[in-house]
């Protein structure tokens, strides 16, 4: 491991970027931004999404700055576009070499609930033992109580 995590983060992100670059070319109402060096993706001036390595209890790792707290806070940010900021969150396997999870979430800024949401995206289901409870996500207007995990494989489908 000639790498440091912070070496191998940077990396795999770069690789993310490229890759939602190349496959979102098209679609006008997508864009891609750097902003106080955080670089996100800006859909339809309606959802920000930037690409992060999680932890074991899915959250990102900043340096609790004044921004990078109000950034998973939610709040109002100089030069931030109004609205949700999501992650695109990963979790590497014990070598650290592989990605071997993947999620949506949208996160509160919170200790004792650090998102409102997730969508794990690829890789195998976390248990009930891992991450609480496991439904399906339903639209606001329908919600039942309590509705915070999602699950959907886009590993399997694409193959």
């Amino acid at each position: 491991m000639v790498l440091s995590t912070t070496a191998r983060a940077r990396i795999i992100n770069d690789h993310f970027y490229f890759n939602a670059a190349q496959n979102l070319s098209r679609d006008k109402g997508t864009v891609f931004r750097e902003n106080q060096l955080q670089r996100f993706i800006v859909f339809d001036e309606r959802l920000v999404l930037r690409f992060k390595l999680f932890d074991n209890n899915l959250q990102a790792r900043n340096y609790p700055t004044e921004r990078a707290k109000g950034w998973v806070q939610q709040l109002a940010l100089k030069d931030m576009p109004p609205c949700e900021r999501l992650h695109f969150g990963y979790r590497l396997d014990l070598t650290g070499t592989v990605v071997r999870d993947a999620f949506i979430t949208l996160p509160t800024g919170t200790l004792a609930v650090p998102n409102d949401w997730v969508w794990q995206i690829w890789g195998n289901p976390i248990d009930s033992a891992t991450f609480g409870i496991q439904m399906r996500l339903i639209p606001v207007s329908r919600a039942a109580t309590n509705v915070v995990y999602a699950y959907d494989d886009f590993s399997v489908r694409s193959a």
